[in-house]
């Protein structure tokens, strides 16, 4: 179990051209799940612009994927404990069910310890489409 104060505590700014989409789901038993998703703003080749920019210089070298993969976790933690803080969207903390670190949208998700009261279902609407 994550309870919100194990969470990355400082906030991780996002790379330029960079979104955090959190989008939620509740569903008809009421389990309150969520995901954070990093998402590209525009397109570079499915590069992020600063390896572009190292590649334009000679340097050919990619990150390291678990470096990245633990960078991605952080920011994604960050903006989710904002995100879950700002909303109330779990308000008796969460756990994390799924994540995938390594791809060019990387994402964490995850379902609230409480279930659903008939204000969460009208304040929340099913935004994940994808389970």
């Amino acid at each position: 179990m994550l309870a919100l104060g194990t969470a990355c505590s400082s906030s991780k700014n996002l790379p330029e051209n960079t979104k955090a989409d959190f989008t939620t789901r509740i569903t008809s038993s009421g389990l309150k799940h969520f995901q954070m998703q990093l998402v590209p703003l525009n397109q570079d080749h499915g590069r992020p612009k600063q390896q572009s920019k190292r590649r334009l210089h000679g340097d050919t070298r990619a990150p390291k994927p678990d470096r990245q993969a633990k960078h991605n976790e952080k920011m994604l933690l960050a903006q989710l404990e904002v995100q879950i803080i700002n909303s109330q969207y779990c308000r008796d903390g969460y756990w994390l069910l799924d994540k995938d670190l390594y791809t060019h949208q990387p994402y964490i998700r995850g379902e609230c310890n409480e279930v659903a009261t008939s204000t969460d279902r009208r304040q929340f609407p099913d935004t994940l489409t994808k389970w």
